[in-house]
């Protein structure tokens, strides 16, 4: 029996270790222990399985196509290799069917039976199923992202894209910056024309156009103000704003010609940053926190909207204390962190050493490759080889060269100065109540998603938590004396 093999990776999943190798291998493998002849590999690099359009795949169509009578199986690692999508697995297979070949798995049995159908399109349902789940997990991470005031697209005129100290995304001032600020100026202060203001712009280095200009003036980011399709209600953002909050209000109450415009609540109110973090021990419901109006003064409240929840309003000044207490308990002893820090230190080491010994074999590898591809064009110019023989023996070390590329590419570490980060490290775990204490709103959110990712719960004076950061679970294991870490409050799943 004749065959052709079919092997894909995404680029995440190359980056991860999913080796085009070792599906080629395996295949291989199965080949030959069925008796079959493979007579060509079709390899797709970097390409999504949610819709046919590969391509390799492409090729290998048109290729069984115009060789139907030669070929009687198709390959396959997985059936999610040829794709995540039923209905293009569907199509495929008939595709195969119509042309009599066989689609079989290297690791998946099942055959051209009714059952075998059965179980090759259960398989691709599973593969849809989970494609389908990361895309629901996708979403529901860019909407997290965006409720913790990071932008998760495209920077607009004005900012850059980068990462923040925790490699997240945000968006951070560029040279444009300025002219974004003078256009706000020109529109609310100086009260020009938009075509007044397009022709300043313009001479100051910005190339605008009426549309871009509306876009500009109405886009709440530049305040630092998050407004998204998938948010029921703005968010504040964490990136620094171009404009305050009080010029685009104002710029918006004039392009309303002159109509009042309503201010909206903020997810992230400085006033209350564990507003939409605490929740209600008995409805589960996040708390909300507001001013109360008293005879002299006004009082912050943290509070539970529910309508007829029990839970009572707790004052600002006690639930943040409280907070406060729990991360001071929270927090190992500083042997124990240190003691971690080294192992983690030694382990690092240890795994670089492994990868830069496997690196240095490759790179080798390579090296000898194109030192042998060197000596063939030499044999060439000496007359020794004919071009064709010249070009087969260099499409061959080529693709030694390419997997041997692809096998080092996988092994590839990111090196950063490890010292640095775990001595930050370090610092935080020792110093968590100190750094939330002194930390504006944005990062103070940050440091409560990080710890307890799962927020937490406050009743009666005790804080009890669902979920804590694995590094302060494996921290709270290692401590010497675990007495004191039954003692800590919290730390039981619920009330």
């Amino acid at each position: 029996m004749n065959a052709i093999i079919y092997i894909r990776v995404s680029t995440k999943e190359q980056l991860q270790g999913y080796s085009l190798t070792f599906q080629e291998r395996e295949c291989k493998a199965f080949a030959e222990r069925n008796d079959m002849k493979v007579l060509r590999v079709f390899s797709e690099r970097g390409e999504s399985a949610k819709t046919a359009k590969r391509p390799e795949l492409q090729k290998l169509l048109t290729y069984i196509t115009e060789n139907k009578k030669g070929i009687d199986v198709v390959i396959v690692h997985k059936i999610d290799r040829l794709s995540r999508n039923v209905y293009e697995t569907s199509n495929l297979g008939l595709i195969f069917s119509r042309l009599g070949i066989e689609l079989k798995s290297a690791t998946e049995h099942f055959d051209n039976t009714a059952v075998g159908k059965l179980t090759a399109n259960l398989l691709s349902s599973m593969a849809q199923f989970d494609n389908d789940v990361r895309s629901e997990r996708t979403s529901k991470g860019m909407k997290e992202a965006l409720l913790s005031g990071r932008w998760v697209h495209i920077a607009p005129v004005g900012y850059k894209n980068q990462k923040d100290i925790y490699g997240k995304p945000s968006l951070v001032p560029d040279e444009n910056a300025i002219h974004i600020k003078n256009a706000f100026k020109y529109f609310n202060q100086e009260s020009l024309k938009q075509a007044d203001i397009i022709k300043k712009l313009r001479k100051d280095g910005l190339k605008v156009s009426k549309q871009s200009l509306n876009k500009i003036l109405n886009n709440s980011l530049y305040a630092g103000i998050i407004k998204h399709k998938m948010l029921d209600e703005p968010s504040k953002a964490l990136f620094e704003p171009i404009v305050s909050e009080e010029e685009y209000y104002l710029t918006q109450s004039i392009l309303n010609g002159n109509k009042k415009v309503i201010k909206p609540r903020l997810r992230i109110n400085p006033d209350f940053p564990l507003r939409n973090f605490v929740k209600c021990p008995y409805c589960n419901i996040a708390l909300t926190g507001g001013w109360s109006t008293g005879r002299n003064k006004k009082y912050a409240y943290y509070r539970c909207d529910t309508k007829g929840c029990e839970y009572k309003s707790i004052k600002k000044e006690e639930l943040e204390s409280s907070f406060i207490e729990y991360l001071e308990e929270l927090k190992p002893k500083d042997n124990v962190v240190d003691e971690f820090c080294e192992e983690v230190k030694s382990k690092w080491k240890e795994e670089i050493s492994e990868k830069s010994i496997y690196k240095t074999r490759l790179s080798n590898e390579i090296r000898k490759l194109e030192e042998k591809r060197e000596r063939i064009a030499e044999l060439v110019i000496n007359g020794t080889f004919d071009k064709k023989t010249y070009k087969n023996q260099v499409s061959s070390i080529d693709g030694q060269i390419a997997v041997k590329k692809i096998e080092l590419s996988e092994t590839e570490v990111e090196v950063n100065d490890i010292n640095t980060f775990i001595n930050y490290c370090n610092y935080f775990i020792k110093n968590i109540s100190k750094l939330w204490i002194r930390s504006d709103v944005g990062l103070k959110v940050q440091f409560q998603n990080i710890i307890f990712p799962e927020g937490i719960y406050y009743k009666d004076g005790i804080i009890g938590t669902t979920e804590i950061a694995t590094i302060f679970k494996v921290l709270r294991d290692k401590n010497i004396d675990k007495s004191t870490m039954v003692a800590h409050r919290g730390l039981e799943p619920l009330f």
